[in-house]
């Protein structure tokens, strides 16, 4: 009897691999059909099926399975179904992890979209796997270049303004700011600085994972990482008491850029008044008692002045009616995304910059230099009317 039953469940276990091999042949098939009508995502779905079914296969189909994953991911792509494009990548991944094609062109789409930080983590994996990938390398740097701007290593080496803002900080919070959140991090400086002046308890923000990390591992090194919490956060998604316990007394934050606008310090400190901060000190009023908000720059001033330059104007303005033969006729308008409508999709900066002293040919002053304007981040009122003037497109053109 127990040979009788053996039998049975050996000519069973016969059966279901015989039909597993012929359905892994006839995907195998379809897929192939599928491929040369390009309907590329029935050939992924019968790829998956093959795969999952007979992973011995991994090795034999891969550049077919890789071939037929990036058409199918560009289709999806094209037809913004972004989560299914998504979709595809992590199934690919569970089956080929440590697969550098896949990795690499999984960090090129969420590059495209946007999420550079979770691009340079695939694109660090594929160069890790294949230090030899020349797209992965390339990728990697490129990204790299993105997350950590050149200007953290500049303001870093700037002896004045680190001993500046440490001053404001000691004076601050020797003067009874105990709570402090440094808004935009970094590299934690700034929160560092307030934890060396004594502050009871330190918050800090990074929207940047590659800089949320740099910072984690700049405390850590400055053995703070019990000391200051850190959040992986833009500061207008932080939530009282999810995030942090209570409103702070002190915001410190260096989110500006040469316009002052461009990080949009105006509208996190708006917010942070709101509700992230505790109320102001009265003003006018002698008060020696309790705990008050404040803001570290205290406040800004713009200065202007009217200049002439051939070679801004070279950048800014056509300045031929014919280039090599071919005429630009008087009727075309060029405009520069600069002086685009603010809101517009085609507005990328309210601004440009130049260095004045490496122009080449100099310029031409044509006014002394004047104060345009000046913004107290301890007034609210002052930024709510700062910040409106700009949205509604009644703004300084710099």
């Amino acid at each position: 009897m127990p040979n009788s039953n053996n039998k049975i469940n050996c000519n069973r276990r016969g059966g279901q691999e015989a039909g597993r091999r012929e359905l892994v042949s006839r995907s195998l098939q379809s897929a192939q059909h599928c491929l040369e009508d390009q309907d590329f995502g029935t050939a992924y779905a019968h790829y998956l099926l093959v795969l999952n079914l007979a992973p011995e296969l991994k090795n034999n189909i891969k550049e077919t399975f890789q071939f037929t994953l990036f058409k199918w991911a560009e289709e999806l792509d094209s037809l913004s179904r972004i989560q299914d494009l998504f979709n595809c990548y992590e199934q690919a991944l569970e089956l080929y992890p440590n697969d550098e094609v896949i990795c690499n062109s999984m960090g090129e789409h969420l590059f495209r979209m946007g999420f550079r930080d979770e691009a340079a983590g695939y694109f660090h994996k594929a160069v890790k796997l294949n230090p030899d990938f020349a797209d992965a390398k390339e990728n990697f740097y490129c990204v790299a270049n993105w997350l950590v701007e050149r200007w953290h290593f500049i303001m870093l080496n700037d002896a004045k303004r680190n001993l500046t803002y440490l001053k404001a900080i000691e004076n601050a919070v020797c003067s009874g700011c105990k709570s402090v959140l440094d808004i935009g991090t970094g590299t934690g400086i700034l929160s560092m600085f307030a934890k060396k002046a004594g502050a009871s308890f330190v918050y800090a923000c990074e929207l940047s994972k590659t800089m949320y990390e740099l910072a984690r591992d700049v405390v850590a090194a400055n053995n703070m990482e019990r000391e200051i919490n850190l959040l992986h956060l833009k500061s207008l998604d932080i939530e009282i008491p999810k995030d942090i316990p209570e409103r702070v007394s002190l915001v410190v934050t260096e989110t500006v850029d040469a316009g002052l606008f461009g990080e949009g310090i105006v509208e996190s400190l708006i917010h942070a008044w709101e509700y992230l901060l505790l109320q102001p000190k009265p003003k006018n009023q002698v008060v020696s008692t309790g705990e008050y908000g404040r803001v570290i720059p205290a406040s800004a001033t713009i200065f202007g002045m009217a200049v002439e330059c051939r070679d801004i104007r070279r950048h800014h303005r056509v300045g031929t009616q014919e280039v090599a033969g071919v005429c630009l006729s008087d009727s075309v308008q060029f405009f520069s995304p600069t002086y685009a409508t603010a809101g517009s999709e085609e507005t990328v900066e309210p601004y440009t910059t130049e260095k004045l002293s490496r122009i080449p040919g100099g310029y031409v002053p044509l006014t002394e230099p004047c104060q345009v304007m000046t913004v107290d981040f301890n007034d609210l009122q002052v930024m709510i009317f700062v910040f409106n003037l700009f949205m509604n497109n009644e703004s300084f053109v710099f």
